[in-house]
């Protein structure tokens, strides 16, 4: 059992979210669009998307869909529910050749003698599925064979298991230059019998090919083979930016590199039988502990409260929301793995960012000093926001800036009236605009 929210229901897919998310187009090429219903309009997927138009939506309802999807430039494929809408193939079951601006989110994908989702030349993002026992391929197969730079888009909060291989990235082509990019972000890759991810750049011809994503906050755990394995065979120089993972327990080497030059950075590398490393000379702000996952056998890999993991990431090129949508980060800084670990909420005043008991205009000066100021005052008070954010939210907007030293100053001064809640009285404050780090140290209600 899965303890990950699944994020595909219709419900939560405005039109604003699908361009922003799924990266189709702008809302411009969204406002003549239409949505296609799967089984009520077309019985088939395949036969929906090739009713299609750029900037269409295919949405599809429980069920389970024995057939090949063939991607389309410009169309968002989506299932209702991952857990629930299934596609399943005996050969590669979804496909995208030579497309652009597609997305599909809210599957199960199952092939049974090829890949789960076979990408060739093609840009699109792939987002919120389960991607399934393909024994006899990869979950995801990215290969690329035109000269260029080319973004892959997006492999996103998806769980890849149980398949041959769980990620394979292929640059390969002749007579040629090329640079295969995109963004591979809160997956939970685990239990496949090949490698977690093989990132690989090779050619049999001339030509300088490079494979170099960016692999972030991702969990690859217990794979059979290689955590993440690196392979650049003619020495072309690739340079992949892998950070905030959680790598652990897989059968072959945490991190095998094999001609790249990646960038490794604030990951926690931990008990795989191959060893944690090979040949990597990167390891800035990286561990070796266990990262305390909530049951990691049964598929849930949130954190447990005192986890290493926590506030041990970095925000470099990195997800702004985790795999729930949580805000990243919820304290100091971010959590490697694909949860960032919300702190149970905990009473404090709002405004007294001096940890006093009362506001008073010294709590306006330590917003100000916290924004603006240098020197130990300004230290002290970046210190305390760092333990109680929701204490600096003094007009509960879930952000500090400017505004908040003005509400305080218009209470104290300009009979604006009382800050809102909890103010007066210790409380929880408003759970929408809950900053995180739970306010553990605010003395005045919590000693």
């Amino acid at each position: 059992m899965r303890i990950i929210k699944s994020l595909s229901r219709f419900a939560r897919n405005s039109l604003i979210e699908l361009c922003l998310v799924c990266g189709i187009g702008g809302l411009e090429s969204r406002l003549d669009a239409k949505d296609i219903l799967v089984p009520s309009q077309y019985s088939k997927i395949q036969d929906a998307v090739n009713s299609a138009s750029a900037g269409d939506r295919i949405l599809v309802a429980p069920g389970t869909y024995i057939e090949q999807i063939s991607l389309k430039s410009g169309v968002t494929v989506q299932g209702e529910d991952r857990e629930t809408t299934e596609i399943k193939f005996n050969n590669d079951a979804v496909v995208a050749t030579n497309i652009e601006d597609s997305c599909i989110r809210g599957f199960t994908i199952t092939s049974s003698d090829g890949n789960g989702i076979n990408m060739y030349n093609s840009y699109l993002e792939i987002r919120d599925n389960i991607i399934q026992d393909s024994k006899k391929g990869n979950g995801i197969y990215a290969r690329v064979g035109r000269s260029s730079t080319v973004n892959l888009s997006g492999v996103i909060n998806n769980v890849i298991e149980n398949n041959k291989r769980g990620i394979h990235y292929w640059a390969n082509v002749c007579d040629a230059n090329l640079i295969v990019r995109g963004t591979i972000w809160n997956n939970i890759v685990s239990n496949n019998s090949g490698e977690g991810i093989l990132l690989e750049a090779s050619s049999n011809c001339m030509g300088s090919n490079k494979c170099e994503p960016w692999v972030i906050n991702n969990v690859i755990y217990g794979n059979e083979s290689d955590g993440i394995k690196l392979n650049d065979q003619r020495q072309y120089g690739s340079t992949p930016y892998i950070s905030n993972n959680i790598i652990a327990k897989n059968k072959g080497v945490g991190i095998n590199n094999d001609q790249m030059t990646p960038t490794v950075a604030y990951n926690d590398v931990w008990d795989n039988t191959g060893g944690d490393y090979n040949n990597t000379a990167s390891l800035a702000g990286s561990i070796s502990a266990d990262p305390q996952f909530v049951n990691p056998n049964s598929g849930d890999f949130h954190l447990q409260a005192g986890s290493p993991c926590i506030d041990a990431g970095r925000p470099t090129n990195a997800p702004l929301e985790d795999i729930d949508l949580n805000v990243r980060p919820q304290c100091r800084d971010y959590d490697m793995g694909i949860d960032e670990y919300v702190y149970p909420s905990v009473k404090f005043k709002r405004g007294d960012t001096n940890f006093s008991g009362s506001v008073n205009i010294a709590d306006a000066v330590c917003i100000l000093s916290y924004l603006f100021g240098s020197g130990a005052s300004s230290v002290d008070c970046k210190d305390r926001y760092t333990r109680c954010k929701n204490a600096f939210d003094s007009n509960s907007d879930g952000t500090v800036n400017l505004a908040d030293a003005i509400k305080v100053l218009g209470h104290l001064f300009g009979n604006t009236g009382d800050l809102p809640e909890p103010f007066k009285n210790c409380g929880n404050g408003s759970a929408k605009y809950n900053l995180g780090c739970g306010c553990e140290d605010y003395s005045p209600c919590n000693n």
